[in-house]
């Protein structure tokens, strides 16, 4: 806090960064989606995403679980408020205020808090069932809870599509998408200790800092457009391979243009690698 006050100017520089690109980021995201669906995705994010996490049996269980125990255990609501207020404050601060936008890795606590309340939730449906439709209940619940980490684990690591990427934040392997790594593992097998790498920048979101990173391309011989220091590493490099994203800030650059083949960059030509699936495009110097 002493070195953020020194350098910076306030002690929470970092919470004031990212209470800014969030207030920022919110108009994107409902322009995208359209700002009446967006704001009802953020009102049903949090349990939305317990149902997709835990799954919706344990999910609903332990909803229930958090109610029953407001009202029959008052020892444990000091419990529920720590699950329920974190994930209400966040909840307005989307809906009414358009301050934040809601990721899933932010509910993670209050998920996983849920866990403690599913049996107590649970127990008065159970009870009213005979033994072998409690088993079977029982038995779906653990059986798909099992199920769900291990089928969307391998879909996230093995495919891609929309709806993997879509997954791919929940998922308990963290992976790139496969594009990506075709394109870094392409980068590190081509591009020699002296070769210089251009990377553009992922409108979409931080990929590109993935295909720099995973590339193995040392940093020192890496311009990417999203730094500041972009301008200077470039004087310094030749570049000999580009990496531009569909959509990114290469496009609008005035020394970058759309050749047959290929493009020109900075006065040189280059020429565009094929097997590469959009969004990603690599091109190497022409010779």
């Amino acid at each position: 806090m002493i070195g953020n006050w020194l350098e910076l100017g306030h002690p929470l520089y970092p919470f004031r960064y990212i209470d800014d690109f969030h207030r920022d980021w919110f108009p994107k995201e409902a322009a995208v989606w359209g700002e009446p669906w967006y704001r009802l995705l953020c009102l049903v994010f949090w349990p939305g995403a317990a149902l997709l996490t835990l799954t919706p049996l344990l999910a609903l269980a332990g909803m229930a679980g958090l109610v029953r125990a407001w009202r029959t255990r008052p020892e444990l609501r000091w419990l529920v408020a720590w699950v329920v207020v974190p994930a209400v404050l966040v909840t307005v601060r989307a809906v009414v205020f358009s301050r934040f936008v809601p990721l899933v890795r932010f509910t993670m606590k209050e998920v996983v808090l849920l866990l403690p309340f599913a049996w107590f939730g649970a127990q008065p449906v159970l009870e009213r069932l005979g033994p072998r439709a409690r088993r079977a209940w029982q038995g779906a619940a653990v059986a798909f809870a099992v199920a769900w980490p291990v089928a969307s684990g391998w879909a996230c690591s093995r495919t891609q599509g929309a709806w993997v990427d879509t997954l791919r934040a929940i998922s308990p392997t963290s992976t790139n998408s496969p594009r990506l790594m075709a394109v870094a593992r392409w980068l590190s097998s081509h591009v020699g200790p002296e070769g210089g790498l251009v990377v553009d920048v992922d409108p979409r979101g931080y990929d590109d800092l993935n295909v720099g990173f995973f590339s193995g391309v040392p940093y020192e011989r890496q311009a990417r457009r999203r730094s500041t220091a972009f301008e200077e590493r470039l004087r310094a490099l030749r570049p000999d391979y580009i990496v531009r994203v569909d959509g990114g800030e290469l496009e609008r650059d005035p020394r970058f243009a759309f050749t047959p083949g290929g493009a020109s960059f900075d006065g040189a030509r280059f020429d565009e690698v094929p097997g590469f699936s959009p969004p990603w495009h690599v091109y190497r110097r022409a010779p």
